[in-house]
């Protein structure tokens, strides 16, 4: 760490114009000498996209600081993500994670033909849908395909059986044979395709994914009996900092997103309608962002206070999980923090579940309303990880704002 008083150059490059200025904003308001500059070779702090961080820097130099980690895909990758609880639990069993984590299957393939081959080696899951064609719609298991590298929501599927399962994966490779025989016809666009489940416009093809070029895919067990606001399916957005090697925090407020239609359970006659299943704001088109965005604390969630100690609780464990089994694939360094946007589901019971960790959230679903929750975020992150590292004589404490998770003395390197 550095304790010069000198004026601190930063790179900032964050490719978004509504996060942009929040970032610049939480730093000149955080009283640190600094300018912003250019080039990446002169920066001390980085606060950019991935790919813009220069990590041979920032591991030669500890007096560099980063805003991402070097390598974390044991949480932001789905199937690593069910790796690492599966690995936590074995030597942790009454961790909070075993009831707050849905049951999961990985499958992996190439091409939709392979899919039976995909079962052969995840024969549980074979077994459960194989189980599931005996019964009617209302009495079977249902699962939620997801793959494993994509956001967005591109590539989500609801089904019950291996027919379901291979429709669905059979729609994936129609829908890339179809794009490459007909890209140059422009008529294309205003045709509506049924991909799957879901009724897409091709002008807002983010359900489509390319199987081969994913090729990992996590099954997890569908949440029956989800907790509703309005008639309508959400999901809780928390923002999560974890600081160095490591010390990990829950930023207070959090965001209640909520699915564009009416929720229908999946054994409803007829189609499933993933607009009313998913609630991730950046399928839903047109449709105002305000009306799908709510602050959790003004919402109507009965005992928020014990939903939000249960957040505490499984952030806590996921990043231990994470940190203590899967150190090839967790680094954190002390000269490092990120920002992760993490999603729950709540359920009837006022049971909370993890669904995924998410790398570099997607602000934007805050909406213009909210704004004011990123940049009190963003300030909060700025006071906790970026002044002491830069001026740790001044030790000013983490943010009111933020709720320690759990603090380990854990170093990637």
């Amino acid at each position: 760490m550095s304790g010069s008083e000198d004026t601190i150059p930063v790179y900032v490059n964050y490719r978004d114009s509504y996060v942009e200025p929040k970032i610049k904003n939480a730093l000149l308001e955080s009283g640190i000498p600094l300018k912003f500059v250019d080039s990446r070779a002169d920066a001390k702090l980085f606060w950019a996209q991935y790919e813009d961080i220069d990590f041979d820097k920032l591991c030669d130099d500890t007096g560099t600081l980063a805003c991402s980690y070097v390598i974390r895909k044991a949480l932001i990758r789905k199937e690593y993500l069910w790796n690492t609880v599966v690995h936590y639990l074995a030597k942790n069993p009454k961790s909070i994670l075993r009831t707050a984590v849905p049951e999961a299957f990985s499958l992996e393939l190439d091409y939709a033909e392979f899919l039976d081959d995909s079962l052969m080696e995840s024969y549980e899951l074979r077994q459960e849908l194989e189980n599931n064609e005996a019964l009617e719609p209302q009495q079977r298991k249902w699962y939620i395909l997801k793959p494993s590298m994509c956001d967005g929501a591109q590539g989500i599927r609801i089904f019950s059986t291996i027919e379901e399962l291979q429709a669905i994966f059979d729609s994936f490779d129609e829908a890339l044979s179809d794009d490459d025989e007909e890209s140059n016809h422009s008529s294309r666009e205003n045709e509506i395709e049924n991909i799957g489940a879901l009724t897409v416009n091709d002008r807002n093809p983010e359900n489509k994914i390319v199987i081969h070029q994913i090729r990992h895919f996590l099954v997890q067990r569908y949440i029956a009996n989800p907790l509703l606001l309005n008639n309508r399916k959400f999901h809780i957005r928390a923002y999560v900092l974890a600081v160095g090697g490591l010390s990990v925090y829950l930023f207070k407020e959090m965001l209640c997103l909520l699915a564009r239609d009416e929720y229908e359970s999946p054994h409803a006659d007829g189609e499933i309608n993933l607009y009313g299943q998913l609630s991730n704001t950046c399928i839903q088109g047109d449709a105002p962002r305000e009306a799908s965005v709510q602050s959790f604390w003004n919402s109507s969630i009965n005992n928020k206070e014990k939903v939000f100690e249960s957040l505490v609780h499984i952030l806590g464990d996921v990043f231990e999980a994470a940190a203590t089994t899967q150190r090839i694939h967790f680094q954190p360094l002390n000269n490092s923090f990120e920002i992760f946007g993490v999603d729950f589901m709540v359920d009837e019971t006022n049971q909370v579940h993890l669904l995924e960790v998410n790398a570099y959230p997607d602000f934007r679903q805050t909406g213009d309303e909210l704004s004011g929750l990123v940049e009190r975020l963003f300030k909060s992150v700025v006071h906790t990880a970026i002044v002491p590292f830069f001026h740790p004589k001044k030790k000013c404490g983490a943010s009111s704002d933020l709720v320690l998770a759990r603090e380990l003395k854990i170093y990637g390197f």
